[in-house]
């Protein structure tokens, strides 16, 4: 029976921790210099137009939690509107942070420099920050200046304290010889499919029910892409290498496909093999661990920690000790206040006499 009732509450923390997930809305209050209203919201995936470019099956792959649409006025009487597509995982918001380029080819963005992912055009701005890919435009008739969405994001960086770490696949891209702006990033078939370049008998034994991610880049000279698929574990990666090699057995190609599995990833190179060779060269896997608070260094901390526990035992000790001469102490009293309200407690019980005498004894 406690297991169950232990089993259902956990399932209710879990269910609690999912809700309580912050909206968009939980930070404004501590943006400065601008007043937000809503315009309009959507909790699930479909192809409504305000959720445009992105199809249904890509938000459902990208674990699409809602989206909700602002105006924003600021303290200098400017206005803005604001989209935000908040996902259930930073990876999720980072997809679509990096697909935005693709599915709007009209656009001109350029990428800025701030602390988090941000394009920028006069007509439209977008960034990303932990869970929440965010749409930036001007007022209708009026254009964006870099000044003021520098300003903006930073304020969000400021107030949304969740760390934008790169996805293990994107981490791992070779940075030399990348074509700026090439990157992307894929979740689910649904996506991936919307890239030309990656072999097309691939697409069912990637492995996407294994939860995967793919990493996407080209790289100069000749544009040639490298597509980099991140695993949950070293068995998994060995596993698939040998599918996709299985699966690209009399695959014709005008261009070389070559694979190479480094730890958890598993590079896929499209091109000559020369330029294979030195692409694939400089993909190795290393993990990495990033602290996410400035861990302080004392030399003495050993010392502290040895005499801090010492410390935390005499307390413990002391406090046990005035605890049990307290209980002691109530008992004490309890049994003088029965006593004196029940004197018939402390008589003694008579003794019982058998009176046998000796000559009951037959003598």
């Amino acid at each position: 029976m406690w297991r169950k009732l232990l089993l259902s509450l956990l399932i209710l923390l879990c269910v609690e921790g999912v809700q309580a997930e912050p909206s968009i809305q939980a930070f404004f209050s501590d943006l400065d210099g601008y007043r937000f209203s809503l315009q309009s919201e959507i909790d699930s995936p479909s192809d409504d137009t305000r959720l445009k470019p992105f199809s249904a099956p890509i938000l459902v792959e990208a674990e699409f939690q809602g989206f909700s649409s602002w105006e924003v006025r600021r303290n200098d009487g400017g206005r803005l509107r604001l989209d935000v597509f908040q996902m259930t995982d930073p990876l999720g918001a980072y997809e679509l942070f990096t697909l935005w380029p693709e599915l709007t080819p009209e656009s001109d963005l350029v990428r800025m420099d701030v602390p988090t992912g941000a394009f920028f055009s006069p007509s439209e701005a977008i960034f990303w920050r932990g869970y929440y890919f965010c749409h930036v435009r001007p007022r209708a008739g009026s254009r964006l200046t870099e000044e003021i969405v520098t300003g903006i994001i930073s304020d969000f960086v400021e107030v949304i304290k969740t760390e934008n770490l790169l996805p293990v696949s994107v981490s791992h891209l070779p940075e030399e010889q990348l074509v700026p702006g090439s990157t992307r990033f894929y979740l689910g078939a649904e996506a991936l499919s919307l890239n030309e370049h990656f072999p097309e008998p691939l697409l069912k034994e990637i492995g996407f029910q294994d939860r995967i991610e793919i990493a996407f880049a080209q790289y100069e000279p000749g544009n040639h892409s490298l597509f980099l698929v991140g695993y949950p574990t070293h068995a998994l990666a060995e596993d698939y290498l040998i599918r996709l090699q299985n699966r690209l057995q009399g695959f014709f190609s005008a261009e070389g496909v070559y694979l190479k599995r480094a730890g958890v990833v598993i590079g896929i190179f499209i091109g000559p093999e020369e330029r294979a060779r030195d692409i694939l060269l400089k993909v190795e896997y290393t993990a990495k661990i990033k602290w996410l608070y400035e861990k302080k260094r004392d030399p003495s901390a050993e010392n502290i920690t040895f005499l801090g526990l010492i410390t935390q035992a005499i307390l413990g000790i002391g406090v046990f000790l005035i605890l049990l001469l307290g209980a002691g102490l109530v008992t004490g009293l309890v049994r003088y206040e029965a006593l004196q309200r029940f004197p018939q407690l402390t008589r003694r019980k008579e003794m019982v006499r058998l009176g046998l005498e000796r000559s009951d004894l037959g003598e």
